[in-house]
């Protein structure tokens, strides 16, 4: 039987490292605090590859994360530091939950992630702010020296999201 991006559910990972590993065929990554993820590729992800909720000291360093069935990074009440990946590209399809695939970057629900120097591509949306306090920091603290490519939007602040 062939893999599918919904055979693992979540991986949880709290105060420890996962650093050169292929990581494929799961739902979603709820990375916690004190963790840290480099050196790594992900991808064939059924939702979410990296989910930071409610977490500090999160460090997320040299991966290739693409291949995703929602967003690459989805980041609420967090400030992780995004430094040297690359995001995308994802294909674009029909999610089991409905979703449309691939419109997705980085999501910035809340917090002041560091975002620095990642490559972001492929995304209609790549980076999206639904909290105005968070967009507002965007050249002082969040994005800094990162390569936009073959993005609908590269930056937004969306709200009312959906």
């Amino acid at each position: 039987m062939n893999p599918t991006r919904y055979d693992w559910n979540t991986l949880h990972i709290e105060k420890g490292e996962i650093s050169y590993a292929e990581i494929r065929d799961y739902r979603a990554m709820d990375l916690r605090t004190g963790s840290r993820l480099s050196n790594s590729q992900l991808h064939n992800v059924g939702e979410c590859p990296i989910c930071i909720h409610s977490s500090s000291d999160i460090i997320v360093e040299n991966n290739w994360v693409h291949d995703s069935g929602h967003e690459v990074v989805d980041i609420s009440d967090s400030s992780p530091r995004l430094i040297n990946n690359r995001f995308g590209p994802s294909p674009r399809f029909q999610n089991p939950g409905g979703h449309k695939a691939g419109w997705g970057g980085i999501i910035v629900g809340s917090g002041f992630p560091e975002i620095k120097n990642n490559t972001i591509e492929g995304f209609d949306d790549a980076v999206s702010f639904f909290n105005g306090e968070s967009y507002r920091m965007l050249g002082e603290q969040i994005l800094k020296e990162n390569i936009f490519k073959d993005n609908v939007e590269n930056v937004m602040f969306n709200p009312k999201p959906d």
